[in-house]
């Protein structure tokens, strides 16, 4: 969408803890579920078909989305410094760059 959440939302990196609301109680009632040990692909099976594909998709485009998220901030993490917008790289300035370059590569890191 072109919007740098970085900038309009703040506290979108909250998202990260907001995940553990649904996976712990996710895990603790996978362990409540009848299981052999010797197929832990067995605990799969009692998910509704919906919820497997949609958990396999998710995987997938998890996976691609990470490849193309390294793809494109290969070059570098935006940082402001002094008023300029520069592009650097483990602490090593690679370039200057624009104020629109500086939000495409936030929209990068959000994404990714």
């Amino acid at each position: 969408m072109r919007i740098d959440l970085l900038e309009s939302f703040p506290h979108i990196w909250l998202l990260h803890i907001g995940v553990f609301v649904v996976f712990l109680p996710a895990i603790a009632v996978q362990g409540m579920l009848p299981h052999n040990d010797n197929d832990k692909a067995e605990r799969f099976q009692f998910a509704p078909k919906w919820m497997q594909f949609l958990t396999k998709a998710a995987f997938v485009y998890a996976l691609v989305n990470f490849v193309v998220f390294i793809f494109l901030v290969r070059s570098g993490n935006p940082y402001k410094e002094n008023g300029a917008y520069v592009l650097r790289n483990h602490g090593k300035l690679i370039r200057q760059i624009t104020e629109q370059e500086y939000h495409q590569y936030r929209m990068y890191i959000v994404r990714g």
